[in-house]
């Protein structure tokens, strides 16, 4: 009988010091619009995810409990010689 191994399993370890995580410095810098709140998240490494959710308006009681993601984008951001460098993967190169 054979023996396999699943993907966890053969991952290396990560090895040197985890980067510092910048969802919150990001999320003060991104713009928005008045009735926007921006919501970033750390993915991997330097990968961020930024999210612009809106909350839905309407009378039905629902919608006091639902928001929708208005806009969504992928950021790589970096500390380059003490500033927050934030580069959009989103964007077709």
């Amino acid at each position: 009988m054979t023996e396999t191994k699943s993907a966890v399993e053969e991952r290396p370890a990560p090895t040197g010091p985890t980067a510092e995580d910048f969802s919150q410095a990001i999320e003060q810098t991104m713009d928005r619009q008045p009735d926007e709140q921006v919501r970033c998240v750390r993915v991997f490494d330097d990968c961020y995810r930024c999210n612009w959710w809106i909350r839905k308006t309407s009378n039905d009681w629902l919608s006091y409990a639902t928001a929708s993601i208005r806009k969504s984008i992928f950021l790589r951001a970096t500390m380059v010689a003490d500033k927050l460098v934030i580069e959009d993967l989103s964007r077709p190169r």
